[in-house]
């Protein structure tokens, strides 16, 4: 993994002196994701972060450039990679039939987490009831596209992606991407969405789509945070109750 690191003390500095360096680091890293992506890296935004711990993207980091203070880029090779500054191994890897009891555990607790108090009960229910061991262990689900992520050996998370299925620029959509709720908040969805990204690139398929449910923050500030940005939005009622979901784009 390599790094690119710099602080930046603004102080008492003018607002002109904060945005200049701001926009010094954007296009520093702006050119080593290029740079990474060329040799065939998939880069990601590490952390952009204030003293108080608070994450931006780059675009946020511009225009609240006061009180930034780090930002670090990592060129992250695929597969398996220390985590966390600890001895755990990650590793991302094609779905197997043997996973399908443990993905089955993830997808309803982490749907559960997610969608609580957002999707009706009893619609929830009945989406997480369908999704049994037996679906899992499908013949069909080998046929999809679908990335399994593992922490210390265990089944932490999956996810689901292919062409885009509505109309858009963007050629290729991440369908489905969950953590179980133990996994989540350390890093590891960062390392799935970007193993998404690298398998649709050697597909050819030129840019991303992604869907989310407007009310549900914690995906859509993931994706903003990944540099998604909303490019539309649709109306769906589930169980008599119409929820928004916004699409966020990658060129």
């Amino acid at each position: 993994m390599f790094f690119i690191g710099l602080r930046v003390d603004f102080g008492s500095a003018w607002l002109w002196r904060r945005i200049v360096v701001a926009a010094l680091a954007t296009a520093c890293v702006q050119t080593v994701q290029e740079a990474a992506r060329r040799g065939g890296y998939p880069a990601r935004l590490a952390r952009v972060s204030n003293a108080a711990g608070r994450e931006f993207d780059l675009v946020q980091f511009i225009f609240a450039a006061c009180g930034v203070n780090r930002i670090a880029v990592a060129m992250v090779p695929q597969h398996t990679q220390p985590m966390l500054g600890s001895p755990a191994k990650l590793a991302i890897r094609s779905l197997r039939t043997s996973d399908a009891p443990a993905l089955a555990a993830v997808f309803s607790e982490s749907w559960h987490l997610a969608y609580d108090g957002l999707i009706p009960s009893s619609h929830l229910n009945q989406i997480i009831s369908r999704r049994t061991e037996a679906w899992w262990a499908s013949p069909a689900r080998a046929r999809e596209r679908n990335l399994v992520l593992e922490f210390e050996g265990k089944v932490a998370g999956y996810a689901a992606f292919g062409a885009a299925r509505s109309r858009s620029r963007a050629m290729g959509e991440i369908y489905e991407l969950y953590l179980g709720p133990i996994y989540q908040g350390v890093g590891l969805g960062e390392h799935l969405f970007e193993a998404c990204r690298h398998q649709l690139d050697r597909a050819k398929c030129k840019g991303l789509l992604v869907w989310a449910l407007a009310e549900n923050t914690q995906a859509t500030n993931f994706y903003w945070r990944r540099g998604g940005r909303p490019v539309a939005s649709t109306v769906e009622t589930l169980a008599g109750k119409k929820l928004e979901k916004i699409a966020f784009t990658w060129p």
